[in-house]
């Protein structure tokens, strides 16, 4: 529950770009809008009281950059729709996440 609503949203927008038809098709059949479908899970997350950003469940900023490099090595990486091949990239999502 806790990824869910820290990481989804800010991964959702990431990949807007790449997968904006497939997240259409998940935001329709929950009655939202594709390019609301981040706002609606972040919404649903906070009405469950779970945490949502990185820093409420004791991440610090500084952990990031580590965060970020090791990331690269997990195979869920592999299959993201937008490829995803430099600790920057990572970065990116980490801070929407922050």
């Amino acid at each position: 529950g806790h990824t869910t609503g820290v990481c989804l949203p800010s991964v959702l927008r990431w990949n807007y770009d790449a997968n904006a038809e497939r997240q259409a098709h998940a935001g329709a059949v929950i009655g939202v809008s594709g390019d609301k479908l981040a706002d609606t899970v972040l919404a649903f997350a906070t009405k469950l009281s779970l945490p949502t950003r990185l820093r409420d469940v004791g991440i610090k900023h500084d952990r990031l950059e580590d965060i970020a490099a090791k990331s690269l090595i997990d195979p869920p990486m592999k299959t993201n729709p937008k490829p995803v091949t430099t600790a920057a990239q990572v970065m990116e999502i980490l801070e929407l996440a922050w």
